[in-house]
């Protein structure tokens, strides 16, 4: 068969592909070294250490810290690190005044004797509830982060609290 003949019988077969795995290497779009700042989004999951409370601020403290450092950078990195950073004390906040609550509560069980039953699974409750809240809007958060970080886009926190500008 020669080659017009193959030709005629397969349209595309002249016609140069077009999927990015035949592109030339120079035809791909640059990616920055430095990748999109995902990393301080990545390191508010070690809030999820099993140590009750300790795990949690340890976690957002340690994403407010490489975000801040990320943040000294330009461009997206910089943008990002200041985001996570942002939200990385935001979250140590929140996580420390459910801790100050709850055991605010606690103490008033033991000055007001009667009300110690119905105080006392308050606390509980609001501790349980505000906890359970707020690690589940980190580790969603934490995951938009990432995933906006990999597509090269920014993520601003919307509840995030500004420390960091």
């Amino acid at each position: 068969m020669s080659s017009t003949e193959h030709q005629a019988m397969h349209p595309d077969a002249g016609r140069a592909a077009v999927g990015s795995a035949l592109r030339p290497a120079s035809a791909m779009p640059p990616r920055p070294a430095e990748g999109g700042g995902g990393r301080a989004w990545a390191l508010g999951f070690l809030a999820y250490i099993p140590i009750p409370f300790l795990g949690q601020l340890l976690g957002g403290v340690i994403m407010a810290g490489a975000g801040a450092s990320q943040r000294k950078r330009a461009g997206l990195v910089g943008a990002q690190g200041r985001h996570a950073a942002n939200w990385g004390m935001t979250y140590a906040l929140l996580t420390v005044l459910c801790v100050v609550g709850a055991v605010t509560l606690g103490l008033l069980t033991n000055v007001l004797p009667a009300q110690q039953e119905a105080l006392s699974a308050s606390a509980l409750t609001v501790l349980g509830v505000w906890l359970f809240g707020v690690n589940l809007a980190h580790v969603v958060i934490c995951i938009i982060g990432l995933v906006r970080a990999g597509q090269l886009r920014e993520f601003r926190c919307p509840i995030a609290i500004p420390f960091f500008r």
